[in-house]
C-alpha cells in the first residue's frame, strides 16, 4: 500500500519528519503488515509441505539403507529386484492385456541378455501363454543369480552390498539435484492455473519412482555381470 499511503501523506501534507500518528494512515499501516506476515506464513506453511514429500522419500530410502547395512546376507533383496525387474520387461513386452501378436519376444529376449547375461529363446511362440513365458524367464534368470554367485564366491555378499549401496547413494543425490530444480520453478505452474504444490507432489513421486527403477537396473547389471580378476603373480612371487 505504498502509492495509497504516499498519497495520503501528500494530501495532508505530513512533513517527512512527522511521526505517524493519524488512525487511517496507522490502520493502513497495520492492514499493510498482516498482509506481509500472512503472506511469509504461507511461504513457510509451502516450504514445510515441500519438504515434508523429501522427508517421506528420504525415510523410505534410509530405511532400505539400514536394512542393507545390518544385514550379512542381502539375497533377499536382490531377489525382490529381480523379480519386480522380469514383471517390469514383460510388462513392457509382453503384456498380459495385448494380443500375442503384439508381443515383442525378440526385443524382451535381447533386453533380458543385457539386463542378466541370460540367452533366452521361445520356441513354439504360438503356444505361449502368459503363465508359461513367465515360468520360461524364470527359471534360466534365478540359475543365472545362482551360476553368478557360486563364481563369486565368498566375494558375492561383499559386492552385492556394495553394488547396491553404491548405486543408491548416486541415484539418490541424482535425484535431490533434481527436485531442487523442480522446486526452483515449481509455482510457475500457477500461471496455468495448476496448484503449485500438488504439481511437486506429482512431479517429485514421478521422479522418485524413476531412480528407483533406475537403481534397480542398474544394481541388476553390475551383479550379474562383474568378475573377480586375480592380479597376476610377479616373478619375485612365484620363486
Amino acid at each position: 500500500n505504498g502509492e495509497r499511503l504516499q498519497r495520503i501523506m501528500n494530501t495532508l501534507k505530513v512533513p517527512d519528519d512527522e511521526p505517524i500518528t493519524a488512525g487511517m494512515v496507522t490502520r493502513a499501516i497495520e492492514s499493510a503488515q498482516r498482509k506481509v506476515e500472512g503472506h511469509n506464513f504461507d511461504m513457510r506453511k509451502h516450504l514445510l509441505e515441500y519438504d515434508d514429500v523429501m522427508n517421506q522419500q528420504r525415510t523410505l530410502i534410509y530405511s532400505l539403507r539400514r536394512r542393507i547395512l545390518e544385514n550379512n546376507n542381502v539375497d533377499e533383496i536382490v531377489l525382490e529386484m529381480l523379480s519386480e525387474n522380469v514383471s517390469d520387461l514383460l510388462d513392457t513386452y509382453a503384456p498380459v492385456d495385448a494380443k500375442k501378436a503384439q508381443w515383442d519376444l525378440g526385443g524382451l529376449a535381447m533386453a533380458l541378455n543385457q539386463q542378466f547375461a541370460v540367452n533366452v529363446e521361445f520356441p513354439n511362440a504360438n503356444e505361449l501363454t502368459s503363465d508359461k513365458l513367465v515360468e520360461l524367464i524364470k527359471s534360466p534368470v534365478r540359475a543365472a543369480f545362482e551360476q553368478q554367485k557360486e563364481k563369486l564366491g565368498p566375494y558375492f555378499s561383499q559386492l552385492q552390498k556394495m553394488i547396491l549401496l553404491q548405486t543408491m547413494d548416486t541415484r539418490w543425490k541424482e535425484h535431490l539435484a533434481q527436485v531442487d530444480h523442480l522446486k526452483e520453478g515449481i509455482n510457475l505452474r500457477a500461471y496455468g492455473q495448476k496448484d503449485p504444490l500438488i504439481e511437486y507432489k506429482k512431479e517429485a513421486f514421478r521422479t522418485f519412482e524413476q531412480m528407483q527403477i533406475l537403481t534397480r537396473n542398474e544394481t541388476l547389471e553390475k551383479l550379474m555381470k562383474v568378475q573377480i580378476v586375480e592380479k597376476p603373480q610377479s616373478a619375485d612371487e612365484l620363486e
